[in-house]
């Protein structure tokens, strides 16, 4: 049986990890998305081979209903073959989310808008249980919008 929902409902705001993904991969060649890290010999298989990570996780955040967005925060991790090129990529973020902290706008090849509140935590321990000196991460609290607007889901609730 497929999961359905009730025809009131048009969707709510965008999954930010999947829209991050559409924002950055096109832009870096050599590098695989990931939510986790592959098992170690993975890692260093594609390490080895040159390429690196980049994960991109929902550390949680909040809906603003005064302002009809969501405001996430996101962890970008980083995992190349050394820290300096680890910190090269991280540096490539924070350059692009930058531009979305002087103006929201649409990612290319979707219909949400992006917005960057700002950096919130630099480089620090991650979520995961590995440890690597190669490892950078950074987090951002970043804000998207729902094209045009959610439906007016209080009327359908009755509330």
């Amino acid at each position: 049986m497929a999961i359905t929902y009730p025809p009131w409902y048009k969707g709510g705001f965008p999954d930010v990890e999947v829209l991050l993904e559409t924002l950055f991969m096109p832009m870096i060649s050599g590098v695989t998305p990931v939510h986790w890290f592959p098992t170690e010999d993975i890692i260093e298989t594609t390490l080895n081979a040159g390429n690196g990570y980049l994960s991109i996780y929902r550390t949680g955040g909040k809906i603003n209903h005064d302002q009809n967005r969501d405001e996430p925060n996101v962890q970008f991790v980083a995992l190349t073959k050394s820290r300096d090129e680890s910190w090269k990529l991280i540096e490539f973020i924070r350059q692009v989310l930058s531009k979305f902290e002087e103006s929201e706008a649409v990612v290319p090849g979707t219909n949400n808008q992006l917005g960057c509140l700002g950096e919130i935590l630099g480089p620090q321990l991650t979520r995961a249980e590995m440890r690597d000196e190669r490892i950078v991460p950074v987090t951002f609290t970043l804000l998207t919008r729902k094209p045009g607007g959610l439906g007016n889901y209080h009327e359908a609730l009755g509330l």
